[in-house]
């Protein structure tokens, strides 16, 4: 058996008080235990000036216990303050394990026999849990290997619902959800569900999603329910959205229609343009897109030569300090962004030929705010 660093065993010197002579304990681990015997390659430890049996074996008991519970390295993915480590400081990770861990997807059920969609590698005793078709995962339950296949285990689990039902609507199954967790980080995750949503996110704070995967099985369905891979639902705060991919075809290539609810949250930042872009026809708005959901209800006001577009709790200060104007069809008018109170941004026209303000009452143009 050999343990990280090589050592399978200690080899502790220390002076007898009987002969004054260099002595020697010896432990090795072996699989049932540690026991007294000399190790094939042991950890040498010599206590200068120590005369004394007992405590010698404490400090050999001591070294050969660290070499049992010890490891001989651990990785991570951190966030960006995971750099600010120092010698001597100490980190603690969650749910690290010794044992032969293995995940996948359940395709099939007969009674206690589970098809899988990953080679389940059986090492000495094994235990399963498996989350339904609604997020929610069972207790743990010991599984063992089947003889007709590799693909799959045996496990005495009760009856769960693993995929939607029949009579089921479609949207209700979900990946996952989390309700009240402050601290929440989602990051690096796959999940496949039939036809619903990714992840409910129910009051919770201090959120992290990055590079995100959706797949969707039934994509036809999903498609015309309109499911979102992210569902924020209660009074979540201080959001980050990062990558999002999914395979439903009406959400593949629109960030917006990936996340559903952010008029719930609070302080939103997300890592990819947000936009909105409205028509203005003598003094009359109509909303061209804000599929984020970014303009509050009745949040565009008219001035004389001005508009004022006023924004929803989730969109921060930073991204209001920050963002900038623009005319996609301006007819000789420019915009420019001219003031901001509070989550108010105030946007002038300003006609091109003159250096005149533009009054709104005879403008026509399509404008943007990103």
């Amino acid at each position: 058996m050999r343990m990280p660093g090589q050592y399978d065993g200690v080899e502790v010197e220390y002076v007898s008080p009987l002969t004054n002579k260099k002595t020697y304990l010896r432990y090795r681990i072996t699989e049932d235990g540690i026991v007294e015997s000399a190790a094939q390659t042991p950890l040498k430890v010599t206590l200068n000036g120590c005369r004394n049996e007992p405590h010698a074996r404490d400090r050999a008991l001591l070294e050969v216990r660290k070499l049992l519970f010890s490891r001989l390295r651990m990785s991570g993915k951190v966030l960006a303050d995971g750099d600010y480590v120092y010698p001597g400081d100490m980190i603690i990770f969650t749910d690290t394990y010794d044992i032969n861990q293995q995940d996948g997807d359940i395709v099939a059920r007969d009674g206690n026999n589970f098809d899988t969609s990953e080679r389940i590698t059986s090492e000495g005793e094994m235990w399963v849990v498996v989350t339904d078709s609604l997020g929610n995962t069972t207790a743990r339950y010991p599984a063992s290997p089947r003889d007709d296949t590799d693909f799959g285990f045996s496990a005495a689990i009760p009856a769960i619902q693993l995929k939607k039902s029949l009579t089921s609507p479609d949207g209700n199954d979900k990946g996952c959800r989390w309700v009240g967790v402050n601290g929440l980080r989602i990051v690096g995750n796959k999940h496949k569900v039939q036809t619903g949503g990714g992840y409910l996110i129910w009051n919770c704070s201090n959120i992290l999603t990055d590079n995100i995967v959706k797949e969707v099985t039934d994509t036809a369905a999903a498609n015309t329910l309109g499911t979102r891979t992210i569902d924020f639902e209660g009074p979540c705060s201080n959001i980050t959205i990062g990558s999002i991919k999914t395979n439903r075809l009406e959400s593949s290539d629109e960030k917006a229609k990936t996340f559903f609810g952010l008029i719930n949250c609070t302080d939103v930042t997300c890592l990819f343009t947000r936009y909105i872009e409205f028509t203005l026809i003598n003094g009359v708005v109509s909303l061209v897109k804000d599929d984020y959901d970014i303009i509050s209800l009745g949040g565009i006001a008219f001035g004389t030569d001005s508009v004022q577009i006023t924004v929803r709790n989730h969109v921060t200060d930073a991204a209001i300090d920050g963002c900038t104007v623009y005319s996609r069809a301006a007819n000789g008018v420019y915009v420019q962004k001219t003031a901001v109170s509070g989550k108010t941004i105030t946007m002038s026209f300003v006609v091109s030929s003159t250096g005149a303000l533009q009054n709104m009452s005879t403008y026509t143009g399509q404008e943007g705010w990103e």
